[in-house]
């Protein structure tokens, strides 16, 4: 986890778009629009949580949408393939851990960033309306 917490934000995004995108176009070829867009929408969910959520939130969120979706497309008549009603049960937790990461990845370089000294100097001294580097 340390090295996760190291990852610049910029490829944390570039990393997530990625995921994103693979998970679109495959899954636009096999099963149509409107599926892929609730998909989407549930990965949106799961992003969110992750962003929002600290890792406690993430672990218990993961697992009640786990057993609710588990017992709902397992336990009651709903036809779709099996891959799909698999998918749709861990990709809210597999978003929801991606966004965890993306989350504490940038507040760990917030915290590095925070306590040098140097930083610190520039943050203290830096003008809000002009950006510039000296208050005087």
């Amino acid at each position: 986890m340390k090295y996760f917490q190291r990852i610049r934000i910029e490829w944390m995004t570039i990393i997530l778009a990625a995921v994103f995108l693979i998970q679109n176009l495959i899954l636009d070829e096999r099963f149509g629009f409107v599926p892929v867009l609730s998909i989407s929408l549930l990965a949106f969910l799961g992003l969110l949580v992750g962003f929002l959520g600290n890792t406690i939130t993430v672990a218990v969120f993961s697992m009640m949408v786990m057993s609710t979706g588990a017992f709902l497309l397992y336990y009651t008549p709903i036809i779709m393939p099996r891959l799909e009603k698999i998918y749709l049960i861990i990709v809210i937790p597999i978003f929801a851990v991606l966004g965890l990461i993306a989350k504490n990845s940038v507040l760990f370089n917030q915290r590095t960033n925070t306590f040098q000294p140097r930083m610190r100097h520039y943050l203290t001294t830096l003008d809000e309306t002009t950006g510039l580097y000296n208050v005087y």
